[in-house]
């Protein structure tokens, strides 16, 4: 599975195929010119103002086969993709309606708060087989299969689930896009609680001003000045 910056790269690339031309003369801007002079009977030359060129316009047209093909990944992404920030992005560069868009988003941060909840680990059964004498002497030279039995012994032990580990660290890192880049203020803070982050953080994230301003109170209540502010909002 591709890396969650490589898809959003490519959707950012096809966003910009939107809108893709085809170049036929490009534009160059006015400006005056000046020219060189020469004097025959005094063989000199010298520079005088010249007068002003007029630029070219720039003339393009709309790439449409270039544009069709964007537009047809750029639904197959929103329709399809494993990252659902990809998704968004899709659905917002296609221009779908923001209601739809955010009904959507909003069921994918349930999905992905369910994912992040799995578990990584569980306890499976091993069995193994155990040698046990059948006496407490060990002083006999030869040990024969009379002298002992096997026995099959069943433990616990903690295992990995790697396929659940795997969902849940791609389910992360889709709600970390989310809580940093949505716009919607209500859909950041279910991303954030999604992510375990407590109400505190969540409110510092989206109040700095009023963070920053009691850290300068308290810096001064304190006696601790300037210094210890600018120290506090680093």
């Amino acid at each position: 599975m591709e890396k969650l910056e490589d898809v959003l790269m490519q959707v950012e690339s096809l966003r910009r195929d939107l809108n893709a031309e085809i170049v036929i003369q490009e534009g160059t801007e006015g400006h005056y010119e000046d020219r060189e002079v020469y004097d025959i009977l005094s063989y000199t030359w010298w520079i005088e103002p010249g007068g002003y060129v007029e630029g070219e316009p720039r003339i393009a047209k709309p790439d449409t086969e270039k544009q069709e093909t964007a537009r047809k990944r750029l639904q197959e992404t929103y329709n399809s993709c494993d990252w659902y920030s990809a998704r968004y992005l899709a659905g917002n560069a296609l221009g779908i309606n923001s209601e739809i868009l955010n009904k959507e988003t909003d069921n994918w941060i349930l999905d992905l708060k369910k994912r992040v909840q799995l578990s990584t680990t569980e306890t499976v059964e091993v069995k193994s087989t155990e040698r046990r004498f059948l006496y407490d002497d060990y002083s006999k030279d030869t040990i024969t299969s009379n002298d002992y039995e096997d026995v099959e012994v069943t433990s616990q032990k903690s295992v990995d689930i790697l396929e659940n580990l795997d969902s849940k660290t791609r389910a992360r890192e889709d709600l970390k896009y989310f809580y940093y880049n949505l716009p919607d203020k209500d859909m950041r803070k279910k991303a954030g609680k999604s992510l375990g982050y407590s109400s505190l953080r969540i409110w510092a994230r989206e109040n700095p001003d009023t963070i920053n301003i009691g850290l300068a109170i308290l810096a001064s209540a304190s006696g601790l000045g300037y210094l210890a502010y600018q120290f506090s909002i680093k």
